[in-house]
C-alpha cells in the first residue's frame, strides 16, 4: 500500500478493525475506522481503545480471554506497532472440542 507524505507527517494514525466470528455477532457491526495517535499506534493500544468504544467486547474478551489480533493477514502481538491504513482482524480463537 502507498502512504502519501500527508499520511506519513500526520499526527494520528487511522486502521480498518474487522470483526470476525462470534465477535461480529455479539457487537452486531462488521468492522470499525479507529484512529489513534501516531506515538501511541500499537495493538496493546488499540485493543484498550476498543475496550473502551465497545464495552461489549472488553465482556467477550473476560470470558473468552484469547482474542486473536491479525494485522494485514498476519498473527500480530499486543507490541506490535499499527501503521496508516493496516487491516486488523480480531477473532476468537477456534477450539477443537472432544
Amino acid at each position: 500500500m502507498l502512504v502519501s507524505e500527508e499520511e506519513l507527517n500526520s499526527e494520528v494514525v487511522k486502521v480498518r478493525v474487522v470483526y470476525l466470528g462470534s465477535l461480529a455477532d455479539i457487537l452486531s457491526v462488521r468492522f470499525d475506522y479507529i484512529s489513534l495517535p501516531r506515538s501511541d499506534a500499537y495493538v496493546k493500544n488499540l485493543l484498550k481503545r476498543l475496550f473502551e468504544l465497545r464495552p461489549e467486547l472488553r465482556e467477550v474478551e473476560e470470558r473468552i480471554p484469547l482474542i486473536q489480533v491479525f494485522i494485514n493477514g498476519v498473527e500480530a502481538l499486543p507490541t506490535t506497532p499499527l501503521k496508516e491504513g493496516d487491516e486488523v482482524v480480531l477473532m476468537p480463537t477456534l477450539y477443537e472440542g472432544g
